[in-house]
């Protein structure tokens, strides 16, 4: 029995080894996940394009694949060690799934179900005081959006033979599909948007839904209608310690008083003297029950982010929080990354949202290319891709500094570091991994909240 499971595990391999074609399928949708019509897509290598239906489908057929699986599961950074899987998380934290099946598709038992962190982990995949028959079994592996089913014989309680790798379909476990390496770049253009660009330098299922948010060139709408309230303003009897530690409760003032004009009307008071309504709700923003500037200085960002959540809350809507950077993290939840992504605020500030950057200023070592935070900063992000002159530039910010004169939009281009150390407390990163300059400091925080309608 044992000699001819290793005997099936070896013939499957073997039809592994081939390339193959296969079809990739997804869809194209504007901001409000609609499809779009007639958009080019196609893949930057040979001539293979195509033209969206009127519902945002397309399907590129007969794309050409390589086929080497053990490879795909180095690249995700896994490996199997005797009875363990270990695997690495390269930034923020990621979901992984591991479970046993039988040839079947039955599931025997899940090793692991949910998210790890940045770094090293090792999963034990026959947990402790389980007995299993020896037999032919299906170890999946699901990694993000990557799932791996490795045939492997289990003798004696131990993993034998956990050299075969296939990849999987989103399906039934014991469904084995082909997997699909397409190293190419899959595009998406149409006049007056952005070219939309997807790597498929990975293993992917051939039959994923791809979907391709194509973003305008600039956006500039919200920053024309959105308030610049300063920090320094001394009108209604100002802000405590003339608002030296108010940017937080100003830059999320501005975000919230733009939504309550565009569709959520009740989340500041509405009289006929809007900045006096800006004014009053600072003041309770800043108070103890939300980010609770007024007692212990300026709002790090988990205090920023559970601040404004509660504050839309109590205003009766619901809303999404998300955040990327490494400055005071919040709670799991909301981390989508520890590295501010420059697309994604491009992504996040249309639309019904708000969203809020943070810079800390830095003290600069040049004997030892070290920044060493020393203090920071809040600012709302009202728009993307313009210069002040007007021309078009995508690699610009727009944001509103309450710590300016008021009514000023600013246009910022931020750079990334090519080398350097950041250093904020006892915790050190590696600024040439994707932090960018901003203002002369560090950008570390980005909160954007999406609001939900009910």
């Amino acid at each position: 029995m044992y000699l001819r499971v290793n005997l099936c595990v070896l013939m499957f391999v073997l039809l592994l080894f081939a390339d193959q074609k296969v079809d990739l399928s997804g869809k194209v949708v504007d901001l409000g996940g609609n499809g779009v019509e007639n958009v080019t897509v196609g893949l930057t290598k040979g001539n293979l394009t195509t033209k969206t239906s009127q519902n945002g489908t397309f399907q590129l057929k007969g794309v050409i694949t390589a086929i080497n699986p053990v490879a795909a599961m180095l690249k995700e950074r896994i490996r199997l060690q005797g009875n363990h899987c270990v695997f690495s998380v390269k930034e923020g934290i990621e979901p992984v799934t591991i479970a046993l099946f039988s040839t079947q598709g039955k599931k025997i038992v899940t090793v692991a179900n949910r998210g790890f962190t940045k770094g090293t982990h090792t999963v034990q995949l026959i947990p402790k005081n389980t007995k299993l028959a020896s037999a032919l079994y299906l170890l999946s592996i699901q990694k993000g959006i990557h799932r791996f089913e490795i045939g492997t014989v289990i003798f004696n309680n131990r993993l034998m033979n956990t050299n075969v790798t296939v990849y999987a379909q989103q399906s039934a476990a014991h469904r084995v599909a082909r997997a699909a390496e397409v190293v190419d770049t899959l595009y998406a253009e149409m006049q007056g948007v952005e070219t939309a660009l997807v790597p498929t330098e990975t293993y992917i299922d051939s039959n994923i839904v791809l979907g391709l948010r194509l973003t305008p060139q600039f956006y500039t709408d919200k920053a024309k209608g959105t308030p610049d309230y300063s920090q320094m303003d001394n009108a209604y009897g100002g802000l405590a310690g003339n608002g030296s530690f108010y940017c937080g409760p100003c830059s999320v003032s501005n975000g919230i008083m733009w939504l309550d004009d565009n569709g959520y009307p009740n989340l500041v008071t509405n009289t006929s003297d809007r900045k006096k309504d800006q004014h009053d709700m600072i003041i309770v923003m800043g108070s103890r029950k939300y980010m609770n500037t007024e007692n212990v200085g300026m709002a790090p960002s988990r205090d920023v982010v559970r601040g404004v959540e509660d504050y839309i809350k109590d205003k009766g809507y619901s809303c999404t929080i998300e955040f990327q950077g490494i400055y005071f993290p919040p709670p799991d939840k909301y981390i989508d990354s520890n590295r501010v992504v420059i697309d994604w605020i491009k992504e996040k500030v249309l639309g019904n949202t708000a969203v809020f950057l943070h810079v800390s200023w830095v003290r600069y070592d040049q004997s030892t290319d070290t920044y060493t935070a020393r203090g920071g900063h809040w600012n709302t992000v009202t728009g993307y891709g313009k210069k002040s002159n007007g021309s078009i530039d995508p690699r610009y910010i727009l944001n509103h500094d309450p710590a300016k004169p008021s009514g000023k939009t600013e246009y910022t281009r931020p750079t990334k570091f090519t080398s350097g150390t950041y250093k904020r407390g006892s915790k050190s990163w590696d600024l040439s991994t994707g932090f960018y300059k901003y203002k002369g400091g560090v950008l570390d925080g980005i909160v954007a909240v999406t609001m939900k309608d009910e």
